[in-house]
């Protein structure tokens, strides 16, 4: 793909584009992003809980919404919120299911892609998480009892030394215990 392809990705949306469309376009500049963060998992979390319907499957809403938890909250980068996806799917059969809220944030995926790509981009991608998490705040109770249930009693948020699973406090991280 070619510098002029990768440019129209990067577009301001029009207004006749669909979130899905808009969804695609943010997904092509996340997974390109350079950095170890991986915001592309921002991304898919917040586009997923801001689009929970009836047949979105529990799974993807509580994964969606643990994701929302930990970054906007705990400070994950994307990374880890892969890593502490893997461990909780080990962990059980089946999910509660989620009901959206009334109105699913301030911010949607429309703004965020025209937002110009780089750091302003970035930071919208930033806002538009805390903003769907914040539209969820009635299931925070649940899903902070999923994550601490999941994770290993509730000290998600260290590494065991070497292996990169989350089983205490991660220096520079705030304790999953404090409301």
């Amino acid at each position: 793909m070619g510098s002029e392809d990768r440019k129209e990705f990067h577009s301001v949306p029009d207004e006749h584009e669909s979130d899905q469309e808009c969804y695609h376009a943010l997904a092509f500049y996340s997974l390109s992003h350079a950095g170890a963060s991986f915001i592309h998992q921002h991304v898919v979390d917040a586009y997923t809980a801001q689009h929970v319907s009836e047949e979105t499957k529990p799974i993807a809403a509580a994964f969606a919404l643990i994701g929302l938890y930990l970054h906007v909250e705990c400070g994950y980068s994307g990374r880890e919120v892969q890593r502490a996806h893997r461990q909780l799917a080990g962990k059980r059969k089946s999910w509660p299911k989620f009901d959206a809220p009334q109105r699913p944030g301030d911010v949607s995926v429309s703004d965020v892609v025209s937002a110009p790509p780089g750091t302003l981009r970035d930071q919208a991608i930033e806002e538009w998480c805390a903003a769907v998490w914040t539209a969820w705040h009635g299931s925070r109770d649940l899903v902070r009892a999923l994550v601490h249930a999941g994770l290993d009693g509730g000290e998600a948020t260290r590494r065991q030394a070497g292996r990169g699973l989350f089983v205490g406090r991660m220096p520079g991280r705030r304790s999953l215990n404090r409301r």
